[in-house]
């Protein structure tokens, strides 16, 4: 029996910022069809806010962190992707285990689906983004889904676990989620949702 926690919300001052500043980054199409993984760096975000995240990041964990990478996912409509592992190599060199995911667009009505079982992964890049990859399981036994949320404001989500996201509706779904370095845990004094499996 294992025991992990899969979300913790927290609270993001700065979210609306990083949403707009999001938003023209990426130069957003809402009548698009297609699937996108946007890559961006601290510099998109400006030396102001990116120092902002990271001083809230500093008063949350008592620790400095850098923020080194943000993927924001643009899925279609009803789209239902395959279940993945966040990380770029087998064995998740340099990945970090815990994102912060930050909603950007049309979330409402989405959720995000944990699973478990017997699994070993193959790295596939993303065909939309040849410079970001995905690890896909090959499933020995299960996927069983262990937990599923609807995040409609900032969180931590673990993403070394397999999961997808499913969007019922007929609008493309935007979320950013941020790495930083060192990279992020779950807060021990906040409430969190751990899942036994």
């Amino acid at each position: 029996m294992h025991e992990q926690t899969l979300y913790q919300p927290i609270r993001l001052d700065c979210w609306q910022q990083i949403r707009a500043v999001t938003l023209t980054a990426i130069h957003v199409n809402t009548n698009s069809n297609e699937y996108h993984v946007h890559r961006l760096t601290r510099k998109n975000f400006g030396s102001d806010l990116a120092n902002r995240f990271e001083n809230e990041l500093l008063e949350l964990y008592g620790l400095p962190f850098t923020m080194h990478e943000c993927l924001v996912f643009q899925s279609r409509p009803f789209e239902n992707p395959s279940i993945h592992v966040d990380g770029n190599n087998e064995d998740r060199a340099g990945s970090n285990d815990v994102a912060l995911n930050v909603p950007i667009l049309n979330c409402e009505g989405t959720e995000m689906i944990w699973y478990s079982g017997d699994y070993t992964v193959k790295v596939l890049p993303v065909e939309v983004n040849k410079k970001v990859s995905s690890l896909i399981p090959e499933w020995h036994s299960g996927p069983d889904q262990i937990y599923h949320k609807e995040i409609t404001s900032p969180a931590l989500v673990r993403v070394n676990v397999p999961h997808c996201v499913i969007n019922p509706q007929e609008k493309p779904r935007i979320m950013a989620s941020f790495r930083f370095t060192p990279g992020l845990t779950f807060l021990d004094d906040r409430p969190g949702y751990p899942v036994r499996y």
